[in-house]
């Protein structure tokens, strides 16, 4: 159980958050927070189909694959976004 709780405090301090979107069906969303106004977004598809990325707000530059084109299957698209 510490070790749950000590992986826990690591994620909830590094400012990652992972889950499933209801925008992206069997995609995952990862966000890690590197400053305040800096987050990267990491999206994986585990679908069976081809899927839309919902762009997030803010300063955009892709640093692997691209916001406007939808993300292939076992694809991954990595952003950088200023808030």
């Amino acid at each position: 159980m510490r070790i749950k709780f000590l992986i826990h405090k690591v994620l909830k301090d590094s400012g990652v958050s992972c889950g499933i979107k209801e925008e992206i069906p069997d995609a995952l969303e990862i966000t890690v927070r590197d400053s305040e106004n800096e987050k990267y977004y990491i999206y994986q598809n585990f679908g069976t189909e081809a899927v839309s990325i919902p762009v997030p707000e803010g300063e955009i530059s892709w640093i692997y694959g691209n916001g406007s084109d939808k993300l292939k299957v076992y694809g991954l698209a990595v952003a950088k976004v200023i808030v």
